[in-house]
C-alpha cells in the first residue's frame, strides 16, 4: 500500500515528521504542488482518493477524481455533499479521524462496491459539472433575468 499526499501547505511539515516517527516513510509520499498533468496521472493510478478538509467550497479535487471515476471517501463539508451523493462515495463528519479511518478501511476492503460508485460519480459530475452544462445554467439564468427585466 502506498500513500500519495499532493500538495504543500502548513500541515506538510508535521505530516513528514508523523510519517517519520511511525516509520512509514517509504509508504507515504509527499509529492508538493504538482501541475495538472501530474495529479491526473496520480489520480489514474490510484484506486481510492481521500479528502479529508476540514472546510471546502466545491473542492475541484473531488470533481476530478469522481471525473476519472477513482472511488472517493471525502469529509461533508461545502458543496463536496453535490458531488457524492448517496452511492456515489463515502462522505465522513468533518474532524472525525476515527470514522475517517473506518470508512477508508471498508473502502479497502469493498473495492467492488466502491468502483461501481466511482462509476456513478464519474456520470454524476459528467452530467451536473461539465463545462455544457454549466454554460447552459448560466444562459437559462441569464434568459430569465431577461426576460423579467
Amino acid at each position: 500500500m502506498r500513500l500519495a499526499v499532493i500538495g504543500d501547505g502548513p500541515y506538510r511539515r508535521p505530516l513528514e515528521r508523523l510519517a517519520e516517527n511511525l516509520a512509514l516513510s517509504g509508504t507515504v509520499s509527499f509529492l508538493g504542488e504538482m501541475d495538472r498533468i501530474g495529479i491526473r496521472d496520480e489520480l489514474r493510478a490510484a484506486t481510492l482518493f481521500a479528502n479529508p478538509s476540514h472546510s471546502e467550497g466545491l473542492p475541484v479535487s473531488v470533481l476530478e477524481a469522481a471525473a476519472l471515476a477513482v472511488p472517493i471517501v471525502a469529509t461533508d463539508v461545502g458543496g463536496t455533499r453535490e458531488i457524492i451523493l448517496s452511492g456515489c462515495g463515502i462522505l465522513v463528519p468533518p474532524r472525525a479521524p476515527a470514522i475517517l479511518a473506518e470508512k477508508l478501511i471498508y473502502a479497502i476492503r469493498h473495492p467492488d462496491e466502491c468502483r461501481v460508485a466511482a462509476a456513478r460519480a464519474r456520470a454524476r459530475t459528467e452530467r451536473f459539472f461539465s463545462s455544457p452544462f454549466i454554460v447552459d445554467a448560466y444562459e437559462r439564468v441569464l434568459r430569465s433575468i431577461v426576460a423579467h427585466a
